[in-house]
């Protein structure tokens, strides 16, 4: 063991292990304490904790700390983000409590692009009808639009192909 790590684990390892034990995220726990993530599961790994934090403790409290911060903003990265959790598992919170779809939508389902269309045309906005279908906010945009990706660019209706990698941009008419 480094004379470094070895200085992290006698400073860092008994908070460490209480806040990860207390339900907190390893990265999250990390931060408060100043070290890097990678750093932190060095820590618990010598202090024969491996895998530990791993898995977050999912109180009461968080959850409606998630569930209220999504409300608040609607965005179940950002709502995570907020309360130190993955995007995956914001996500899971959200779906056990009706929130969002269970399972995302495919992403060239027909069922669901005409499902969106639905919901705009009864008003609902496209962000709201984008949620409810289970894509991102950016994808519905793109169908209400008449916007299609093709390799990762964004074909547009009246026919500039923008390019997803160095932001490229062909003036030029490339469809019919």
């Amino acid at each position: 063991m480094s004379v470094s790590l070895a200085v992290d684990v006698e400073r860092h390892g008994g908070v460490l292990l209480r806040m990860v034990d207390g339900g907190v995220a390893v990265a999250v726990a990390c931060e408060s304490l100043g070290i890097r993530a990678d750093r932190g599961y060095e820590v618990l790994r010598v202090l024969g904790r491996s895998g530990a934090g791993r898995r977050t403790v999912i109180t009461d409290g968080l959850r409606e700390q998630v569930i209220a911060e999504f409300k608040a903003t609607g965005n179940i990265t950002g709502a995570g983000r907020v309360c130190g959790l993955r995007h995956d598992t914001a996500r899971r919170i959200l779906a056990v409590a009706g929130l969002v779809a269970v399972v995302r939508a495919v992403k060239h389902n027909a069922q669901a692009k005409a499902r969106f269309e639905e919901l705009v045309e009864a008003g609902c906005s496209i962000t709201a009808a984008a949620r409810e279908v289970g894509v991102d906010r950016r994808t519905g945009w793109d169908w209400h639009h008449g916007v299609r990706t093709v390799r990762g660019a964004r074909v547009y209706p009246d026919g500039r192909v923008v390019g997803s990698g160095a932001a490229t941009c062909y003036a030029t008419v490339v469809t019919p």
